[in-house]
């Protein structure tokens, strides 16, 4: 999920969804351009299971991590 969403930024997203009993397992991956250390802190403490710097990584890598995070999660 990207941090830059319309209405609701993806900060505010995630906090919800890891409130919401239902929905607080669905690992969630940050991949936003915003690669601050505080926004990476932030997104890191609301319960991301990564947060990744679109500008760091080529799309391969990006599906890569993905996948590791979901075998991982036994998706």
């Amino acid at each position: 999920m990207d941090i830059l969403l319309p209405k609701l930024d993806g900060f505010e997203v995630l906090e919800k969804l890891k409130q919401n009993e239902k929905l607080q397992k669905i690992p969630v991956v940050l991949l936003t351009n915003l690669g601050q250390k505080e926004d990476v802190d932030k997104g890191l403490k609301l319960g991301a299971a990564d947060y990744l710097i679109k500008a760091h990584f080529m799309p391969i890598e990006t599906v890569e991590k993905v996948k590791k995070i979901m075998a991982a999660k036994g998706k």
